[in-house]
Order: C-alpha cells, then sequence, then structure tokens
C-alpha cells in the first residue's frame, strides 16, 4: 500500500527483517519496467543463494507502479486497469504480486532455475490490526493536543483555519495547513521517503540484495555468476543495473 511512497512497504520490511524491499522513491524520476523490479529480486535470489539461503521474502509497495513505464502498465495489467475520479490508477486493482510473481517464474525458468514463488497482497485488512502500546501512546498524545488545540484561540493568523497537530521534539505543534499543502493544487503535498537518509539506509543495509561492491570483487562476481548459470560478464551486464537501484549503499 502506498500510491507514490513506501513509507509502510518500507516499515514493514524494516520491521520483519525481509530480504528485501523495494520502494517507488529508490527509482527516483526514472521509469522502470517489469523486467527492471524482476532483475532486483532475482539478485537477491540468487545472493542469498550464495548465503547457502534458498529462501526469502520481498515486499513490494504497491507504489512502484507509479514509476513503470505506462506501455509496461497496460501491457503487464490490461485487464485490471482502471481510473479513479482523479484520474488516478485504481492501484488496488491491480494484481501486481501476481503479476510479478508470473513474470519472475517465467525469467527464471528460461535460466534454467527451479524456484517456488508465493505471492501475498496486503491490502487494506492490514490497518485493521490491532493498535500497537506505541500507537495507543502516540495517538493519545496527538488527540489530547488536537482537543486542546480547538478549545483555545488560535495562536497564529495562519493557523486560524485550522492545523495538522504533530508531536516534534516532544512536544505538541499545529503545523498550519499551508505548509504542507501544494499552493498550485491545494492538495497535501506527498512526503516521499530520502533515500539519502539514516533512515532508509539502516533499513537498505539490512537487506540481501545486489550491490556495487558485488560487481567490482572478481571472486565474488564470479561466484554469483556461476549461481545464475551465467559469465561473469553477461551477469554483470544483465543484474548491474539493478545493484544501482536506490543508490546501493555500500560503504
Amino acid at each position: 500500500m502506498g500510491r507514490n511512497a513506501g513509507h509502510l512497504a518500507l516499515g514493514i520490511g524494516k520491521a520483519a527483517g525481509a530480504t528485501l524491499t523495494i520502494i517507488p522513491e529508490e527509482f527516483g524520476d526514472q521509469l522502470v519496467t517489469l523486467d527492471d523490479i524482476s532483475a532486483i529480486i532475482e539478485g537477491s535470489i540468487f545472493k542469498r543463494r550464495r548465503q547457502d539461503r534458498a529462501y526469502g521474502v520481498a515486499v513490494v509497495a504497491e507504489g512502484v507502479v507509479s514509476r513503470m513505464r505506462p506501455d509496461e502498465v497496460e501491457r503487464h495489467f490490461a485487464e485490471n486497469v482502471g481510473y479513479d475520479p482523479h484520474g488516478h490508477l485504481r492501484l488496488e486493482d491491480l494484481p501486481l504480486g501476481m503479476v510479478i510473481r508470473r513474470h519472475l517464474q517465467t525469467r527464471l525458468t528460461q535460466q534454467g532455475h527451479s524456484v517456488k514463488l508465493t505471492d501475498v497482497t496486503l491490502g487494506y485488512t492490514l490497518r485493521c490490526a490491532p493498535p500497537i502500546p506505541f500507537d495507543i501512546d502516540y495517538t493519545r498524545t496527538l488527540g489530547f493536543g488536537a482537543v486542546r488545540f480547538l478549545l483555545s484561540p488560535a495562536p497564529s493568523p495562519a493557523l486560524q483555519d485550522g492545523a495538522l497537530i504533530a508531536q516534534i521534539g516532544g512536544r505538541i505543534s499545529p503545523i498550519p495547513f499551508s505548509d504542507i499543502t501544494d499552493a498550485a493544487t491545494g492538495r497535501i503535498r506527498v512526503r516521499q521517503i530520502d533515500i539519502g537518509s539514516e533512515h532508509y539506509d539502516v533499513a537498505r543495509r539490512y537487506m540481501i540484495r545486489l550491490e556495487p561492491s558485488d560487481f567490482t570483487d572478481a571472486e565474488e562476481l564470479a561466484a554469483l555468476a556461476r549461481i545464475a548459470g551465467m559469465e561473469p560478464e553477461a551477469f554483470a551486464n544483465q543484474y548491474g543495473p539493478a545493484a544501482g537501484s536506490g543508490g546501493g549503499m555500500d560503504d
């Protein structure tokens, strides 16, 4: 879940210790194909096998569809493409997990690999999970702040018409809507994950996925290519771009 941002997917992957998490922000402004996404997952599979682990979990944010080329979306989701009243793709109608699984299965089979893949979609039912103690603590503070704000005189003209109640540095802080909306559209600006932040860096370091160092270390490259059933040069040509997704987190 997450139309344009990968906060929820990254949080789930990070907390659950998933092998790999793919979010739309790691592609920047680049439009990608289903092959590009599949190559990242395949690289993770080969790297896990290099570590004698023949299993893993990949979390893919639905927002990656927003980074796919329009022709790719039409080609792979032709029967399911629909738009909401605002002209946005109805992502909940796109069987992303199934499409990725089938595409991966085909690619891996063609390369001579026998891999069992299973897709699971976490949809809106995820929001029905009971709150954890952190949620209760956090929202109780926000609720208190919201009621206090409504019952008190506006602290500034910018807050006269309402505010977003936030907790910053342990203090309840009303944020003017003008600070978080797009002046041209009047809509709330989407808060993207900064892939240069420590928040993403930590998550990335715990992932098992191809990194630039895998291609500069001749021994490692040869081992990964052998597992993939390819020559090192061919492996580097096919999977090298996947190591650059998200910037790579090598020291």
